[in-house]
């Protein structure tokens, strides 16, 4: 017996001993032939190798219906008018056709098998897909919530405006759409080319693999510390994006009018930023070319101490002193606030790899360190730790 039809027939006996607790109508198909509306407290267990293309609906479309399970064991479930208002379906194997006249406050449960072009889930509605092959198309609507753990996508996952999209896993190939309005977080997973940010997005980036071409649309929310970005990463119009770290392999261009603030991050490409952006850095490593090209780009360098070719720069000794640095020679050498070393050789490659346009407004502002996250916990640990003693009367020689 083959492990996938091992799996089956387990899979078939746990929903049937499951079944006879739970629910007051199982319908097993083909034995059983299902009606057109699956009402409350029933199951429709679709048998491997059988074909199922009728009209069906579960649940009454006023969301009154409750308890109601498909499982889609093998076969092919292509129903011609599929209307979901309600349930559960779990997609264990086979093939699960992606048109549906309506898909909503339900849940589609993505183990294994296909998921055919197309699949919308919409309003209130939940998808989980920790394997299984996902056809073209996929988007997930407005309200609806989609948890990825692993998969392999077709061309375009795009998630609309008001849906959640959660990915620790999965593969990618080409194009990911944050459509306006949705939030996004990732924490794993690869993506080809064409990553989109639209306008009113909020991605949370923590880890992942990213091909070419990412980019932080206008009016979109952009948060990374984390993952790893081929060539290409643009910011644009009036995109706010903020970096702690992950690592930017090719050109790397910030335009627009918004806001990128910068606490770390590896950036082995080229630098540029263009446009009125204002750009604050406080950390990070600038490995190739570092360039303005713009007038109208204002920069501050946040650190702890700053040097022109050796010599502190005048004017930086207290906390908060800023200066407007008009200097384009020489090697400015800052420690970030992050703790970071970084020498900023200007001039062109190969002595040099810092083009500034004369015109950039470049600051220089002396700021306190931020603390290291290890640093960060043992100092609320300390402040707890005080406020326990002075609350409770306990000296702090008697904390053990």
């Amino acid at each position: 017996m083959s492990i996938r039809l091992l799996m089956i027939v387990i899979c078939n006996c746990f929903f049937t001993l499951t079944a006879n607790a739970q629910f007051t109508t199982i319908i097993d198909f083909p034995s059983d032939l299902p009606p057109d509306l699956i009402g409350s407290d029933t199951q429709l267990n679709v048998q491997d190798r059988s074909s199922f293309f009728g009209n069906l609906q579960l649940g009454a479309e006023d969301g009154s219906s409750s308890n109601i399970e498909v499982n889609l064991l093998g076969g092919t479930f292509l129903p011609e008018n599929l209307r979901a208002f309600g349930g559960t379906i779990n997609l264990l194997d086979g093939f699960m056709g992606g048109q549906t006249a309506a898909f909503q406050n339900t849940t589609l449960n993505i183990t294994g098998g296909r998921l055919g072009d197309g699949f919308s889930p919409g309003a209130a509605s939940t998808v989980n897909i920790s394997n299984g092959i996902i056809g073209d198309n996929f988007f997930a609507d407005s309200g609806s919530t989609v948890i990825i753990s692993s998969g392999n996508f077709g061309r375009e996952f795009a998630a609309g405006s008001g849906s959640t999209v959660i990915v620790s896993g999965g593969e990618f190939p080409v194009e990911f759409d944050a459509g306006p309005g949705s939030t996004i977080n990732i924490s794993g997973g690869n993506f080809g080319d064409r990553f989109d940010a639209r306008d009113g997005s909020k991605v949370t980036i923590t880890g992942g693999d990213f091909g070419n071409d990412l980019l932080a649309g206008f009016g979109s929310t952009v948060d990374i510390s984390g993952g790893r970005f081929g060539n290409e990463f643009t910011v644009a119009g009036t995109a706010n994006v903020t970096i702690s770290g992950g690592t930017f392999t090719g050109e790397f261009d910030a335009g627009g009018i918004g806001t990128l603030d910068i606490t770390g991050g590896t950036f082995e490409g080229e630098f540029g930023i263009s446009g009125s952006r204002e750009v604050n850095i406080s950390g990070g490593e600038f490995e190739d070319l570092f360039r303005t090209r713009l007038a109208e780009n204002i920069v501050t360098l946040l650190g702890t101490q700053f040097l022109l070719d050796g010599v502190p720069i005048p004017g930086l000794v207290n906390l908060g002193d800023s200066v407007i640095f008009n200097q384009r020679n020489g090697t400015l050498s800052v420690i970030f606030a992050n703790g970071q070393p970084q020498d900023f050789i200007f001039g062109d490659p190969p002595m040099g790899f810092v083009e500034i346009d004369p015109q950039t407004t470049l600051r220089l502002t002396l700021t306190q360190p931020i603390p290291e996250p290890s640093s960060f916990l043992v100092l609320i640990f300390a402040t707890a730790t005080l406020a326990h003693s002075r609350m409770y009367g306990v000296s702090s020689n008697e904390i053990p």
